[in-house]
């Protein structure tokens, strides 16, 4: 299976692409079924046909969400993609029987109407596929097939040629939290805390009249001409905190991360400030597209429950999400995107410094004053 994937799969793709390719494209040689499928849907050309109604649209998803009847060429761009990693992220690369003949009816009515669209030349998908299936595989073609499979799998620390799509994936999670989130924290504040209530409510609670910082003073003192433009996650999430205008998480703040039942929208500002620090401070600039996806997957469900709680139109919030997941992104914007992140996480170091010599500070008063 791990032969027609790497061979013929990636044959078929190629083919559709060369067919009306308006880009670049890398050699035949040099592709996979990651690379054609990350083109192919940027290029929102063949879209699947999303007959289950996916609340994220109609690219990405699961098995269960492609029905029988569903024979677009985007639904079989979908089946190709996730064969490859069901077949490429098995951690023994073992296929049972049963699964095996699965797969193997599905590819082949796959290359069955990729036939008929491609028009391959000099030989079918099928007869390729047929070829590769009477074949006896050595022990040593066994071995390479592997050898490949994991080189797919791992290509995110060992490829070049793929290191500027894994930078653009980082940029993408990067600017979700740090602009898109940030938009909604906003847009959340300032309707349980109207800006005109936010000085008088700060100066009246204790905590937050005696740890709030100079600067965030100032953002307080201006919030009634200015509004929560410049507000970052963790002082809304503070404010939020301390003001009691959001239920508490279920775990409360700032223990345990909630679990996937937990769905308040107290549960999901903790879930947006995790996320924040998880992303900032990862050490590694580098998202595959599986990992990409399953951040995507957790964004998209906080933004559609907090449409619903803000009273916000469907779509409103998580449109911006699907966007940035799937938009095309030049070298320039992912770099300033980056760039960005590390401004913020240099910002946030330089933080955690000058509270430490403060700490030091007081913790030396104290033992004079003894």
């Amino acid at each position: 299976m791990g032969m027609i994937v790497l061979n013929v799969l990636v044959s078929v793709l190629y083919d559709l692409l060369k067919k009306d390719a308006t880009t670049y494209m890398r050699p035949r040689s040099e592709s996979d079924v990651t690379y054609l499928y990350d083109i192919l849907r940027k290029s929102n050309k063949n879209v699947p046909s999303n007959s289950s109604n996916r609340q994220w649209g109609p690219w990405g998803g699961k098995w269960q969400d492609i029905q029988k009847t569903d024979l677009a060429i985007g639904d079989d761009i979908e089946r190709i993609r996730l064969t490859r990693n069901e077949i490429f992220q098995s951690s023994e690369f073992i296929l049972e029987d049963k699964r095996y003949n699965e797969l193997c009816g599905i590819i082949g009515d796959i290359l069955n109407r990729f036939d008929q669209h491609n028009q391959p030349s000099p030989e079918f998908y099928t007869d390729q596929m047929n070829k590769i299936l009477t074949k006896t595989i050595s022990e040593e073609e066994v071995k390479d097939v592997r050898h490949r499979c994991r080189a797919g799998v791992m290509a995110s620390s060992s490829s070049l040629t793929v290191s500027g799509s894994l930078r653009t994936n980082y940029a993408r999670i990067g600017h979700a939290t740090q602009q898109l989130f940030p938009d909604i924290l906003q847009e959340l504040i300032t309707i349980v805390e109207p800006s005109h209530r936010l000085s008088h409510d700060v100066n009246t609670d204790w905590y937050l009249s005696n740890n709030l910082r100079h600067n965030e003073w100032l953002m307080i003192n201006n919030v009634v001409t200015k509004g929560y433009a410049n507000f970052d996650i963790p002082f809304i999430y503070k404010l939020v905190r301390n003001l009691k205008q959001v239920t508490k998480p279920t775990q409360g703040w700032d223990k345990l991360a909630p679990c996937t039942a937990e769905v308040t929208p107290g549960d999901d500002i903790e879930r947006i400030r995790r996320f924040r620090n998880d992303i900032l401070h990862r050490g590694n600039a580098q998202v595959t597209d599986s990992e990409l996806s399953q951040f995507f997957s957790e964004f998209k469900d906080i933004a559609g429950r907090l449409e619903k709680y803000l009273r916000k139109c469907p779509g409103e919030y998580v449109d911006k999400f699907v966007d940035l997941e799937t938009c095309c992104m030049d070298e320039k914007t992912s770099d300033i995107y980056i760039r960005r992140l590390d401004e913020l996480k240099k910002s946030d170091e330089d933080s955690k410094t000058r509270l430490h010599a403060v700490e030091k500070d007081v913790d030396a008063l104290k033992k004079r004053s003894k």
